[in-house]
């Protein structure tokens, strides 16, 4: 998960973007497909998550749960085949105690997608933040 900021489109040293690029409610209908969509080592970017749950409000935390439950369904074929997946956010991602993204002014709850998976930096010093599929870490 990353800002769109820290991507290389707005930043030189940004982080490079994947070329496959998707809106967040066509990745989950993808990801549900049977057979599944994506072959082995595929890499995808994913926009429009926080529009998701902005435009769920105030069932935006029953959402962010339901769209978990769907990532969890689809984590052992993408786990299998290696997918690489890069999901952008056009909002600020906040971690306090939990970890949201701040957009139009509002506080979206992804940690209830996500965890509260830690702050890192690439070697160029961008923060991300990494979760596995299972969505386990703590």
């Amino acid at each position: 998960m990353v800002e769109v900021g820290y991507m290389s489109a707005g930043k030189e040293d940004g982080i490079p973007p994947y070329e496959n690029n998707i809106g967040f409610l066509d990745f989950l209908r993808e990801i549900a497909q049977e057979p599944f969509p994506f072959p082995k080592f595929y890499q995808v970017q994913v926009h429009g998550l926080e529009e998701v749950l902005f435009a769920a409000r105030p069932q935006q935390k029953e959402m962010a749960l339901r769209i978990h439950r769907l990532l969890r369904q689809a984590a052992q074929n993408l786990e299998k085949r290696l997918v690489e997946v890069q999901i952008v956010f056009q909002g600020k991602l906040v971690k306090g105690e939990t970890l949201w993204v701040e957009y139009r002014n509002t506080r979206l709850p992804i940690d209830n997608i996500f965890g509260s998976p830690l702050r890192q930096t690439d070697a160029r010093g961008n923060p991300f933040y990494g979760t596995n599929f299972n969505l386990t870490n703590g």
